[in-house]
């Protein structure tokens, strides 16, 4: 069977199982690209759904509608809901590639403490030549350790901030702020907490 000929089946199955089959939803369930082939082949399923349900006082309203023109303005709603879709499409997606860039550095500050936090107990159990150079590389590596957790700490509290919940900045964090207020120069943060309505419009 043809391709046509089952898109045509498909379409007059639509517009007699389809619980508000007027010329916007077919539209939008056949996806056309020119009005004129849109009304055409509305018309002509119309006509053959009428055939197979002579009787049917849905598709007679349809008819009745159709013929008075009620739905002349349907290709023009068409064309906005394509225009509102693409732009929600563009929007999910730099909200998509935002949250990726947020999330790499927040990985890389975080990994970035832990390793230097590594390094100083490496060297530290590594070179303990004498009880005063020990001590002196425990005190440097417990003192480092002290600033990288301060460090994380206010990096955290820095992101409960963004999410609406502050108390202090780091450097890091005002440069994660930084790619918000960049892909978004008129707009709001993203909430990025997994409640948050970002990830249930994924």
């Amino acid at each position: 069977m043809p391709r046509s000929q089952e898109v045509r089946e498909e379409q007059v199955k639509f517009l007699k199982t389809h619980p508000d089959p007027r010329p916007l939803n077919f539209f939008m369930e056949f996806k056309y690209r020119r009005r004129l082939s849109g009304y055409n082949d509305y018309s002509l399923c119309l006509d053959n759904a009428l055939k197979d349900a002579p009787e049917s006082e849905k598709l007679l309203d349809l008819r009745k509608n159709f013929i008075g023109k009620d739905y002349n303005d349907d290709w023009e709603q068409y064309e906005d809901r394509k225009k509102n879709k693409k732009v929600n499409d563009r929007i999910k997606k730099r909200k998509r590639e935002t949250h990726a860039s947020f999330h790499t550095l927040l990985d890389d500050g975080i990994d970035g403490g832990k390793s230097v936090h590594d390094q100083k107990r490496k060297r530290t159990n590594e070179n303990p030549t004498s009880d005063t150079n020990y001590k002196e590389n425990e005190d440097i590596g417990i003192e480092d350790v002290d600033n990288s957790e301060n460090e994380v700490g206010k990096f955290n509290e820095a992101i409960v901030d963004v999410l609406g919940n502050a108390v202090e900045y780091s450097e890091l964090a005002e440069k994660i702020c930084s790619i918000y207020t960049e892909q978004y120069p008129d707009g709001d943060l993203i909430d990025l907490r997994p409640c948050s309505s970002f990830f249930q419009d994924r």
